[in-house]
């Protein structure tokens, strides 16, 4: 892969380890030993090594290398790259790294990826080898991971004459499951049975998803005539990223009406009703967050 915007990051930065081209009999520096992921305390680290022709030729692959290295882990694959901003920490030549990662349902881009060390040594037939480590802070990359799974989890809840939120019946998670999957969401096995209100990262941590559906379903007595009960219910729907909080889509539904021979039975109609006109409307999933 090429990276213009890698090339220029790799140009821009000096060697953490070294000052010039070191000769290849010299050993290397401890953290060049291993080439993929390694724990660094707060952050994951993974290096890369690259040979070129130049200093920045070798540095460019070596980043290449490295961040394949990182997007492949979880199935994803880098599409392009660029040095947003750099800096020097403790002496040690630092740069941002903003990361285009290709995946099953399209793109999306990884910030805060840093590199942090670079080697340069003399290969064979006058080429030059490089290794750089670009490192990811830890929670980042969880949020990675749950984003390349690309699941959502359906938080349903249904009110009945202005009573508290409890969890919808099965006919109408039925039929918000089946619009979802219309909508190109990928749900997680279940329904999500902890508390109706929990907080985004609670449903990222739990139940393992990048995508929250959080619908909310009301119905209300609207009166009675010869013997026959009736209903309205309305809905809302709000597509939630999880690592962000941020609501990413929305829909809504209704008045709908439902009739029965009961009170009972004329909520749960029009909750039903309402469902089913709110599971046509739902976001759809696209590109996720």
């Amino acid at each position: 892969m090429r990276f213009a915007g890698a090339a220029a990051a790799a140009g821009a930065l000096a060697c953490a380890s070294c000052a010039g081209v070191r000769a290849a009999r010299e050993p290397l520096p401890a953290w060049c030993a291993h080439l993929g992921r390694v724990d660094a305390g707060a952050r994951w680290s993974w290096v890369g090594r690259g040979t070129g022709t130049s200093r920045e030729d070798a540095e460019r692959r070596a980043l290449d290398d490295a961040l394949a290295r990182l997007a492949s882990e979880v199935g994803l694959v880098v599409s392009a790259s660029t040095r947003s901003t750099q800096s020097e920490s403790r002496g040690v030549a630092e740069s941002s790294v903003v990361v285009d990662v290709r995946t099953a349902t399209g793109a999306l881009r990884l910030e805060g990826v840093q590199t942090d060390a670079r080697h340069v040594a003399a290969a064979a037939d006058g080429a030059l080898d490089a290794w750089v480590r670009v490192t990811l802070p830890k929670p980042a990359w969880e949020a990675l991971r749950l984003r390349a799974e690309g699941r959502t989890v359906l938080v349903a809840s249904c009110a009945e004459d202005s009573g508290a939120p409890a969890p919808c019946p099965a006919s109408v998670t039925d039929a918000l499951t089946a619009g979802a999957t219309r909508a190109g969401l990928r749900l997680t096995p279940a329904v999500w049975s902890g508390p109706l209100e929990a907080a985004p990262a609670e449903l990222a941590r739990d139940a393992r998803a990048a995508l929250a559906l959080r619908v909310r379903l009301a119905a209300a007595f609207a009166g009675e005539s010869n013997g026959e009960f009736y209903a309205r219910a309305t809905g809302t729907a709000e597509l939630l990223d999880t690592t962000s909080g941020k609501v990413v889509g929305s829909a809504q539904a209704g008045p709908a009406k439902g009739g029965a021979y009961s009170r009972a039975d004329a909520l749960r109609r029009a909750l039903d009703q309402v469902a089913r006109d709110l599971s046509q409307r739902l976001p759809a999933g696209g590109d996720g967050p």
